[in-house]
């Protein structure tokens, strides 16, 4: 099936009669999905769209974005997927920058730039009108919407066959088959969702997908529907934890979970390693290249601390500031590889060659490589925390914070300085109230005296994207001010 369109790949593999996709309890077959995709392919075809037209969705997780996501694919148009709680000036900057030509959303829209406006509670009254399916998929097919540092949209294009490798990568890696029963947890604007309803389809499974996330529906959906996998984004498992330990459920019938987005704190993943009958993995890995290393963290707690291995599709080379290979165990920024490597950023020719060098994707994480091959995580080059010259990585100072009694989460990031440049601060949330003067002696205890951050400061919660993930680059402008009576102490 080289080269074959996604849509074609399915079509190929389905089983008329076997569920394809099970939403809101309700059940749709293989036979059921794809006529959808076909009526959908047919209107939109009457509504103009037609090969490489791009398409903004401003939808939640739904039957209809999912046969949405695989008409556009068929017609061989190029789908952006956008949170739908983008406010209108925000929809229209990615519709500027993406050139895009149509919007499909299901609530009224007042945009600046000129784009027409399709309305998904209209679209059943739609006439049809046939259209040619591609048979490709080495066209661009999906717009991924990204910031770059400037805050500027910085969109990541991919090919139906970034999606299909990426979907078969996860094959191989965790074993999956026709057989499998895979949750979509994750909203469907985002490429983790739309890996995992994609993956069940094209190996002829079946594609759970939850409508929101809460701790309650996942559980409840693995155990009532026989959920065999699921890729989870860390803050997911992290909600779970608590329900899991408090309700004492077994989900018997999962095969392996992945934890994705971000590390899990040592003693949780042992938690969850206990209450989860099955072997936990967590990945590594970036929009741009797709997975890059596998951890088993079940069987290979010896190297608890790593994110693994890489890859048999990916292969990774850690450099120094000159773009040089280090020697194993020394920090460099950790450059990529792939075969599931994105097409480039959109229109932006510059920034693309900026970020690939002699077909290595330049990450902007920072790790290194121990001996027997694990990659070990040291957060972002934009995250290191430079004071008196020393590089101090926000995620060492974590692991520690993390670790003292009620803490939750934590977030390192710096506050500038005119005599150390930089110094460091430290956000956290905790169950409880902490006192400051004995997380101070807990650092003390755990961090060389470089490490040990100056301030500290307990807050309700932290800023995260819509996926969970914390945002060190926004705690500074958040919570700085909380330090501003005491700057000139330190300065």
């Amino acid at each position: 099936m080289d080269n074959l369109s996604l849509v074609s790949r399915i079509r190929k593999v389905a089983e008329r009669d076997k569920v394809a996709l099970i939403y809101e309890q309700s059940a749709y077959t293989y036979e059921q999905l794809l006529e959808l995709v076909d009526d959908f392919a047919k209107k939109l075809s009457y509504l103009g769209v037609k090969k490489q037209s791009k398409v903004i969705t401003l939808l939640s997780n739904s039957v209809e974005m999912t046969a949405l996501m695989l008409a556009i694919a068929d017609i061989g148009a190029v789908l952006i997927p956008l949170n739908p709680e983008y406010k209108q000036t925000q929809i229209s900057k990615a519709a500027i920058v993406t050139k895009a030509e149509f919007v499909i959303h299901e609530k009224d829209l007042v945009l600046s730039k000129p784009i027409k406006q399709i309305d998904l509670r209209c679209l059943q009254d739609t006439p049809l009108r046939d259209y040619l399916a591609t048979n490709s998929a080495d066209d661009l097919y999906i717009l991924t919407m990204t910031s770059g540092s400037t805050g500027e949209p910085k969109p990541i294009c991919f090919s139906q066959q970034t999606k299909i490798d990426r979907a078969f990568g996860a094959k191989e890696i965790y074993g999956l088959d026709s057989q499998d029963i895979i949750l979509c947890g994750t909203p469907q604007y985002h490429s983790l969702a739309q890996r995992l309803t994609l993956l069940p389809l094209l190996l002829g499974g079946t594609c759970l997908l939850l409508k929101q996330f809460s701790p309650k529906a996942w559980i409840n959906e693995i155990k009532l529907h026989n959920v065999t996998f699921t890729i989870a984004v860390s803050s997911q498992l992290v909600n779970v934890l608590s329900l899991l330990e408090k309700e004492k459920v077994q989900l018997n019938s999962l095969k392996r979970i992945v934890s994705s987005s971000a590390s899990i704190e040592e003693d949780i993943k042992g938690k969850l390693i206990k209450l989860l009958s099955c072997p936990i993995h967590e990945c590594y890995g970036a929009s741009e290249v797709g997975t890059v290393t596998d951890f088993d963290a079940s069987n290979e707690i010896h190297k608890v601390a790593s994110v693994g291995k890489v890859v048999p599709q990916a292969d990774v080379i850690i450099r120094d500031g000159e773009s040089n290979p280090v020697k194993k165990n020394e920090i460099g920024e950790i450059t990529v590889k792939s075969s599931t490597s994105f097409l480039g950023y959109f229109e932006k020719p510059e920034l693309t060659n900026e970020a690939i060098k002699d077909g290595f994707f330049y990450t902007g994480d920072l790790g290194y490589m121990d001996d027997d091959g694990y990659l070990y995580f040291k957060g972002r080059k934009k995250d290191i925390i430079i004071s008196g010259g020393i590089n101090i990585y926000p995620e060492d100072i974590e692991s520690v914070v993390g670790t003292f009694n009620d803490v939750v989460e934590s977030a390192a990031f710096p506050i500038p300085s005119s005599h150390f440049g930089e110094i460091t601060a430290v956000a956290f949330v905790a169950k409880t109230k902490v006192a400051i003067k004995e997380m101070r002696k807990w650092c003390s205890n755990h961090l060389a005296a470089h490490q040990v951050p100056v301030f500290f400061v307990q807050v309700e919660e932290l800023p995260k994207t819509a996926l969970g993930k914390i945002q060190r680059n926004q705690c500074q402008s958040i919570f700085g001010s909380k330090f501003a009576e005491k700057f000139s102490f330190i300065i």
